[in-house]
């Protein structure tokens, strides 16, 4: 496995912060206050130019995609020079972003949907849109339909090539058909709709205000999709996956976080957000109150490679060929000890 030669797009999180706060997701306790120990940042600009302009300098990167675990990137003052920096340094790159689309001013998502339309630059922005008036804000919490709306139009109107993606819940599966009319209606390039990330399972809001549990026990009687709305004048720089078990590995990416930690995928990333604390599902997390000449010791599934993995220290480059990378993480995948792969990717 050389992540190094294999890889070609670039998965990163630009921020941990979010104006959202949706239940189930690892920021927040049940859609209310951030948890104690989320690390507040954001990724200096400089380290992602660098990154842009010297780490990848004459490498067949293919795509950048801004996501987010904790953050969105549009909450990062920056948002737009990050954009910038990576079509400067790779001028036929395909930028993609997922966000909530509930922040900034319609100002501001047009200068976006304006330079990338300026040009040319394959692009698609996914907004995350879960119903409508009555419905969106039960799980995009924190956000307005109306608000997030009108960003996306801004940005559209603006030359923008946008996609209303619709999270499936039982609350609003039966408002799909209509969202699907408003997005054409609206422009976007594109409309998906999805099944939620933890089918079967209920989301659970509980703050000082309000307390509701959101459903997903019938996502599955409707089949997921992605249906282009309208022409493109260029086809999407579509990155050929090869044949793996590690879906990161296969689909040929990369992923950085906020911290500038290079990571071979985001759900190791996952579970290493929390101020370098692993979870208890990380395959580097070593059970507290606990020595190895306990009986019921369990050692951590991999050796941590700490700043091995920072690229403020090293380059893309020498962290690609390191130990961990070179050996370490191929062994461990290859064996199938790491139970964050068996979760994910290998069932």
């Amino acid at each position: 496995m050389n992540w190094l030669t294999n890889f070609r797009c670039i998965k990163v999180e630009i921020t941990s912060h979010c104006n959202a706060k949706c239940p189930g997701c690892t920021r927040n306790i049940t859609g209310g206050k951030n948890i104690s120990n989320l690390d507040l940042s954001h990724m200096p600009f400089n380290l992602w130019k660098r990154i842009m302009h010297e780490d990848t300098k004459g490498m067949n990167l293919q795509e950048v995609l801004f996501d987010g675990n904790v953050g969105d990137l549009l909450m990062h003052p920056q948002a737009l020079d990050f954009i910038k920096t990576t079509v400067e340094a790779h001028p036929l790159i395909h930028i993609q972003v997922n966000t909530n689309g509930g922040a900034r001013t319609p100002q501001f998502w047009a200068d976006i949907g304006k330079y990338l339309s300026t040009n040319e630059i394959p692009h698609k922005f996914n907004f995350a849109i879960d119903g409508l008036e009555d419905t969106h804000h039960l799980h995009r919490r924190s956000t307005k339909y109306d608000v997030v709306v009108r960003n996306m139009k801004a940005f559209i109107d603006a030359g923008g090539q946008a996609s209303w993606v619709y999270t499936l819940f039982d609350h609003n599966i039966h408002q799909q058909k209509e969202a699907e009319e408003r997005a054409e209606k609206l422009g976007a390039t594109w409309f998906q709709m999805r099944h939620s990330c933890i089918p079967g399972e209920d989301l659970y809001t509980k703050t000082d205000k309000e307390e509701y549990s959101i459903g997903t026990d019938n996502i599955y009687d409707y089949d997921e999709k992605l249906e282009l709305k309208k022409d493109l004048e260029y086809l999407e720089n579509e990155i050929e996956f090869i044949d793996h078990s590690c879906s990161a590995f296969s689909e040929r990416q990369i992923q950085i976080d906020f911290r500038g930690m290079l990571w071979p995928c985001s759900y190791i990333y996952a579970t290493e957000v929390f101020n370098d604390k692993p979870l208890s599902h990380s395959p580097f997390y070593i059970p507290g109150q606990k020595n190895p000449s306990d009986e019921d010791y369990v050692a951590p599934e991999m050796e941590h490679p700490r700043n091995k993995l920072n690229l403020h220290k090293h380059t893309l480059s020498e962290i690609l060929t390191n130990d961990f990378f070179a050996n370490q993480l191929p062994s461990a995948i290859e064996d199938k000890r790491l139970n964050v792969c068996n979760r994910w990717c290998f069932n």
